[in-house]
């Protein structure tokens, strides 16, 4: 939407002189086309359904971080508890 033909005649309409800018009271006078209300609150109830989601894969994430842990922590354990293996080969 931003490169369409309308919204560059909304960016080049302002300027003036040699440096082509506009300035921020210029932005405030442009017009910014907004979809109708239904398909914004389509797009609300999309962004709020893949929020849930990656809510969801976060808590799903810190858990197998907890279990990875967990696992390693008792493989250590496990370890240290046998005793280290000798270095010639004969545990």
């Amino acid at each position: 939407m931003l490169r369409s033909p309308w919204a560059k005649f909304q960016f080049d309409a302002p300027q003036r002189g040699i440096k082509n800018s506009f300035r921020l009271p210029d932005v405030g006078e442009m017009l910014i086309p907004l979809p109708p209300l239904a398909e914004q609150r389509r797009i609300v109830a999309k962004v709020d359904q893949l929020m849930a989601l990656v809510d969801e894969l976060e808590t799903h994430l810190a858990a197998s971080r907890f279990t990875a842990k967990n696992l390693l922590e008792a493989l250590v354990a496990e370890l240290t508890a046998a005793g280290a293996p000798s270095r010639r080969g004969d545990a």
